[in-house]
């Protein structure tokens, strides 16, 4: 899955099969007997899946997955504009995609904390293309400030023409 490691990949999938199929309210120590493992090293696995926001703990243990932090960012951009997944992940170069996969992109990296490189699986791009994202906005600001101080310089320099 995407924004976890293996291990903690085979947790995610192991809570929701006990749920699911098992009809077993998920805690540490069920999901350790599963997947045959010391609860000590499933604990430290479902605590750092708990700091990303991945599974929440009840009070009596109970453990229950979430909608991963890059499909809820998906879900609400996708929902605010017409605009399928397939477009946003295929290979489509309109400008008004690409502001979008912008827009996905910023906020998967602001609010869910995902590098470039995962950023790019989610959104089926290279890494590359990625960096870009984030720096033709840097570009374009700093295009405007050269523009800005070169209509200054060249007023300065009609001033002092006329004034001449």
């Amino acid at each position: 899955m995407i924004g976890l490691t293996k291990k903690q990949s085979v947790v995610y999938v192991a809570i929701n099969h006990l749920r699911d199929t098992k009809a077993i309210p998920p805690n540490r120590r069920a999901v350790a007997v599963y997947l045959n493992e010391r609860t000590f090293n499933i604990g430290v696995v479902i605590d750092a899946m708990k700091r990303r926001g991945f599974v929440v703990e009840n009070k009596v243990g109970d453990l229950s997955t979430l909608v991963p932090p890059h499909e809820a960012v998906l879900a609400d951009v996708l929902s605010r504009t017409s605009v399928t997944l397939a477009d946003v992940t295929g290979a489509c170069k309109a400008a008004r995609i690409v502001a979008i996969r912008r827009v996905i992109a910023k906020r998967l990296h602001n609010e869910c904390g995902y590098g470039f490189r995962t950023i790019a699986r989610v959104l089926n791009k290279s890494p590359r293309v990625v960096v870009e994202y984030f720096q033709t906005e840097k570009c374009a600001l700093r295009s405007e400030r050269r523009k800005a101080k070169y209509r200054a310089r060249r007023a300065a320099e009609l001033e002092m023409r006329e004034a001449a």
